[in-house]
Protein backbone atom coordinates (compact mmCIF):
# COMPACT_ATOMS: atom_id res chain seq x y z
CA UNK A 1 0.00 0.00 0.00
CA UNK A 2 2.64 2.25 0.98
CA UNK A 3 4.57 1.55 -2.96
CA UNK A 4 1.57 2.68 -4.52
CA UNK A 5 0.84 6.25 -2.69
CA UNK A 6 4.14 6.86 -3.46
CA UNK A 7 3.23 6.46 -7.37
CA UNK A 8 0.24 8.34 -6.93
CA UNK A 9 1.70 10.84 -4.78
CA UNK A 10 3.66 12.74 -8.07
CA UNK A 11 0.81 12.34 -10.62
CA UNK A 12 -2.11 13.80 -7.49
CA UNK A 13 0.58 16.88 -6.92
CA UNK A 14 0.99 17.69 -10.47
CA UNK A 15 -2.90 17.53 -11.14
CA UNK A 16 -3.16 19.92 -8.10
CA UNK A 17 -0.57 22.74 -9.63
CA UNK A 18 -2.70 22.40 -13.02
CA UNK A 19 -6.03 23.08 -11.05
CA UNK A 20 -4.04 26.06 -9.30
CA UNK A 21 -5.66 29.86 -8.95
CA UNK A 22 -4.30 30.96 -12.63
CA UNK A 23 -3.39 28.16 -14.07
CA UNK A 24 -6.40 27.15 -16.01
CA UNK A 25 -8.67 30.06 -16.04
CA UNK A 26 -11.32 30.61 -18.74
CA UNK A 27 -12.58 34.59 -19.67
CA UNK A 28 -14.66 35.74 -17.19
CA UNK A 29 -17.83 37.67 -17.83
CA UNK A 30 -17.41 41.44 -17.31
CA UNK A 31 -14.10 41.24 -17.70
CA UNK A 32 -12.62 44.19 -20.21
CA UNK A 33 -11.79 42.26 -23.68
CA UNK A 34 -11.23 45.36 -25.84
CA UNK A 35 -11.56 48.32 -27.73
CA UNK A 36 -13.46 49.20 -31.08
CA UNK A 37 -12.25 52.39 -32.51
CA UNK A 38 -12.80 53.08 -36.56
CA UNK A 39 -14.04 56.27 -38.57
CA UNK A 40 -14.05 58.14 -35.01
CA UNK A 41 -16.47 55.78 -33.29
CA UNK A 42 -14.99 54.39 -30.65
CA UNK A 43 -15.80 52.29 -27.53
CA UNK A 44 -15.09 49.50 -25.20
CA UNK A 45 -16.42 46.32 -24.79
CA UNK A 46 -16.52 42.96 -22.01
CA UNK A 47 -15.40 39.59 -23.13
CA UNK A 48 -18.51 37.73 -25.02
CA UNK A 49 -19.00 40.88 -26.88
CA UNK A 50 -17.56 41.29 -30.50
CA UNK A 51 -18.58 43.81 -33.00
CA UNK A 52 -20.36 41.80 -36.20
CA UNK A 53 -20.23 44.52 -38.39
CA UNK A 54 -19.94 48.00 -39.24
CA UNK A 55 -22.04 49.57 -42.44
CA UNK A 56 -22.74 52.83 -43.69
CA UNK A 57 -26.29 53.47 -46.30
CA UNK A 58 -28.19 56.37 -45.09
CA UNK A 59 -26.58 55.52 -41.58
CA UNK A 60 -23.73 54.36 -40.06
CA UNK A 61 -25.14 50.99 -37.86
CA UNK A 62 -22.78 48.92 -35.68
CA UNK A 63 -23.60 45.43 -35.07
CA UNK A 64 -22.42 44.13 -31.60
CA UNK A 65 -22.96 40.61 -30.61
CA UNK A 66 -23.03 39.63 -26.82
CA UNK A 67 -23.03 37.00 -24.87
CA UNK A 68 -26.89 34.77 -24.29
CA UNK A 69 -27.57 36.13 -27.72
CA UNK A 70 -27.79 39.37 -26.76
CA UNK A 71 -27.42 42.30 -29.83
CA UNK A 72 -26.65 46.29 -29.30
CA UNK A 73 -26.81 48.51 -32.67
CA UNK A 74 -25.28 51.93 -32.69
CA UNK A 75 -27.16 54.13 -35.33
CA UNK A 76 -24.96 57.36 -36.20
CA UNK A 77 -27.17 59.73 -38.35
CA UNK A 78 -26.03 63.02 -40.27
CA UNK A 79 -26.24 66.03 -38.16
CA UNK A 80 -28.72 67.25 -40.08
CA UNK A 81 -31.14 64.75 -39.35
CA UNK A 82 -33.96 64.43 -36.74
CA UNK A 83 -35.43 61.33 -36.02
CA UNK A 84 -38.32 61.10 -33.25
CA UNK A 85 -37.21 57.77 -31.28
CA UNK A 86 -40.75 56.42 -30.86
CA UNK A 87 -40.87 56.22 -34.94
CA UNK A 88 -37.59 54.99 -35.18
CA UNK A 89 -38.30 51.84 -32.34
CA UNK A 90 -41.41 51.49 -34.31
CA UNK A 91 -39.99 50.90 -37.19
CA UNK A 92 -37.08 48.85 -35.95
CA UNK A 93 -39.84 46.72 -34.42
CA UNK A 94 -41.75 45.89 -38.09
CA UNK A 95 -38.65 44.77 -39.14
CA UNK A 96 -37.42 42.90 -36.71
CA UNK A 97 -40.92 41.02 -36.25
CA UNK A 98 -40.20 40.32 -40.36
CA UNK A 99 -36.85 38.91 -39.90
CA UNK A 100 -38.00 36.64 -36.91
CA UNK A 101 -40.61 35.28 -39.04
CA UNK A 102 -38.28 35.01 -42.18
CA UNK A 103 -35.61 33.27 -39.64
CA UNK A 104 -38.13 31.09 -38.15
CA UNK A 105 -39.69 29.56 -41.14
CA UNK A 106 -37.31 26.36 -42.62
CA UNK A 107 -38.21 24.45 -46.03
CA UNK A 108 -41.58 26.28 -46.09
CA UNK A 109 -42.42 25.71 -42.96
CA UNK A 110 -42.76 27.89 -40.18
CA UNK A 111 -41.82 27.40 -36.84
CA UNK A 112 -42.30 30.34 -35.05
CA UNK A 113 -42.61 34.41 -35.16
CA UNK A 114 -43.08 36.94 -32.91
CA UNK A 115 -46.23 37.90 -30.90
CA UNK A 116 -47.48 42.16 -31.42
CA UNK A 117 -45.02 44.36 -29.16
CA UNK A 118 -46.28 45.73 -26.14
CA UNK A 119 -46.78 49.89 -26.27
CA UNK A 120 -43.49 51.63 -25.75
CA UNK A 121 -42.64 52.75 -22.26
CA UNK A 122 -40.65 55.56 -21.15
CA UNK A 123 -36.65 54.66 -20.10
CA UNK A 124 -33.76 56.48 -19.51
CA UNK A 125 -30.11 55.36 -19.12
CA UNK A 126 -26.55 56.59 -18.82
CA UNK A 127 -24.77 57.19 -22.25
CA UNK A 128 -21.60 58.62 -22.33
CA UNK A 129 -21.66 60.23 -19.00
CA UNK A 130 -25.14 61.52 -19.45
CA UNK A 131 -28.49 60.67 -18.37
CA UNK A 132 -30.68 60.40 -21.79
CA UNK A 133 -34.27 59.18 -22.66
CA UNK A 134 -34.92 56.53 -24.10
CA UNK A 135 -37.90 53.97 -24.91
CA UNK A 136 -38.60 50.28 -23.90
CA UNK A 137 -40.82 47.43 -26.06
CA UNK A 138 -41.47 44.13 -24.71
CA UNK A 139 -42.39 41.34 -27.13
CA UNK A 140 -43.43 37.95 -27.31
CA UNK A 141 -41.23 35.48 -29.61
CA UNK A 142 -42.73 31.78 -29.84
CA UNK A 143 -39.84 29.01 -31.46
CA UNK A 144 -42.34 25.47 -31.98
CA UNK A 145 -44.91 27.14 -29.79
CA UNK A 146 -41.95 27.56 -26.57
CA UNK A 147 -42.89 31.64 -26.08
CA UNK A 148 -39.87 33.58 -24.71
CA UNK A 149 -39.85 37.71 -23.27
CA UNK A 150 -37.53 39.99 -24.75
CA UNK A 151 -36.82 42.94 -24.16
CA UNK A 152 -35.56 46.10 -26.62
CA UNK A 153 -34.48 49.12 -25.69
CA UNK A 154 -33.63 52.36 -27.55
CA UNK A 155 -31.98 55.75 -26.68
CA UNK A 156 -31.15 58.62 -28.15
CA UNK A 157 -28.22 61.31 -28.08
CA UNK A 158 -26.02 63.60 -29.96
CA UNK A 159 -21.81 62.88 -29.76
CA UNK A 160 -20.45 65.37 -31.86
CA UNK A 161 -23.29 66.96 -33.75
CA UNK A 162 -24.79 63.65 -34.81
CA UNK A 163 -27.50 62.32 -33.53
CA UNK A 164 -26.92 58.59 -32.27
CA UNK A 165 -29.22 55.73 -31.10
CA UNK A 166 -28.39 53.08 -29.17
CA UNK A 167 -30.68 49.81 -28.94
CA UNK A 168 -30.46 46.52 -27.03
CA UNK A 169 -31.93 43.39 -27.11
CA UNK A 170 -31.72 40.53 -25.11
CA UNK A 171 -34.45 37.83 -23.51
CA UNK A 172 -35.60 39.06 -20.05
CA UNK A 173 -34.27 35.69 -18.59
CA UNK A 174 -30.44 36.60 -19.79
CA UNK A 175 -31.17 40.22 -19.23
CA UNK A 176 -29.16 40.11 -15.72
CA UNK A 177 -26.11 38.76 -17.13
CA UNK A 178 -25.83 40.95 -19.93
CA UNK A 179 -26.29 44.25 -18.69
CA UNK A 180 -23.24 45.07 -17.46
CA UNK A 181 -21.94 44.09 -21.24
CA UNK A 182 -24.11 46.63 -22.74
CA UNK A 183 -23.58 49.32 -19.46
CA UNK A 184 -19.62 49.42 -20.87
CA UNK A 185 -20.40 50.35 -24.30
CA UNK A 186 -22.58 52.63 -23.31
CA UNK A 187 -20.30 54.58 -20.90
CA UNK A 188 -17.82 54.50 -23.36
CA UNK A 189 -19.31 54.81 -26.83
CA UNK A 190 -17.72 58.35 -28.06
CA UNK A 191 -17.62 59.73 -31.72
CA UNK A 192 -14.76 61.94 -32.83
CA UNK A 193 -15.02 64.27 -35.59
Amino acid sequence: MFIAWRRVRPVLALALALLAPGSCKLPARGVPAGRYEKDGLSFEYLSGWTVAKDTQNKARIVVVDGPEHAVLTISVFKSNVDIPLETFASNVAEKRSEGVKKRLTVGGVNLGGEDEPMPLAPRERSIAGTRVRGVEQQTIVKVVGVPMSHTMQHFITHLAGHTVILMDQVADKDRSKVDAGIQKIFDTVALGP
